[in-house]
């Protein structure tokens, strides 16, 4: 009988689990518990750890997937999918922008663009176009550069790493330099330093995808829109 062995550290499906349930606690404390203190500050703490994983499994995703377009489809079709319940949660179609999938969406055409073989102006001219439209997007410019130098990084980890700390780090003092221009508490941005949480956690990453199937495949897809429409109702029916 063929023994097996065990691997150790996290898949990449155990790290989407992980991601998903720090997106759910980040929205909870936004939404739900935005009076609650340090209930408020822990959960969208935690929640900064969506944003660096799902960039990472996604510039993993791109080099392994067996159908680059296949993989933008599913994005494509589960973006319009989630942008309803977005929007419900978010204050309606006009007061949101557009959600993350979507923002995801523009960072993996950003890698599918920077693999083509067109010449290099246009190639980056579109990468740039792709950028401008991630600014809609949750998230913002800062998911596609992650999941672009997660990319072009690849295979050098301490590289990896210093491209997401500098990026993360100029997302935190943008955050505080925001806050005190406008006259609020600077150090309620505080909670963006969870964002730090990812370099920890990556180091258990071990290179597998984790088991196939189709929960594996396709959990954070439903989850994504399925959570905000339950938080949003939530929200809907007991306002704060």
């Amino acid at each position: 009988m063929q023994k097996i062995t065990a691997v150790r550290g996290l898949n990449r499906n155990q790290l989407k689990y992980i991601a998903a349930a720090a997106m759910a606690a980040d929205h909870i404390g936004a939404f739900l518990l935005p009076h609650a203190g340090a209930v408020y500050f822990l959960c969208r703490l935690i929640g900064r750890l969506t944003a660096p994983i799902m960039c990472y499994c996604l510039a993993e995703g791109f080099y392994y997937t067996s159908s680059r377009k296949n993989y933008a489809l599913r994005l494509l079709v589960f973006a319009v999918l989630s942008q309803a319940p977005y929007a419900f949660l978010h204050g309606g179609f006009l007061a949101s922008n557009l959600n993350v999938l979507f923002t995801l969406l523009a960072a993996l055409c950003t890698l599918a663009v920077y693999e083509s073989t067109i010449q290099a102006p246009v190639k980056w001219a579109l990468i740039a176009v792709l950028l401008l439209f991630s600014l809609w997007g949750d998230w913002g410019v800062t998911a596609p550069l992650w999941v672009l130098l997660f990319y072009l990084f690849r295979g050098n980890f301490p590289r990896q790493m210093a491209a997401f700390a500098l990026i993360a780090g100029v997302e935190v003092v943008r955050t505080v330099l925001s806050d005190m221009i406008h006259g609020t508490l600077w150090y309620g941005q505080l909670w963006q330093l969870g964002m730090f949480l990812f370099l920890p956690l990556v180091l258990c990453y071990n290179g597998r995808r984790g088991r196939s199937g189709s929960f594996g495949k396709w959990f954070f897809y439903v989850f994504y829109p399925l959570h905000l429409a339950v938080i949003g109702l939530i929200r809907w029916y007991a306002p704060i």
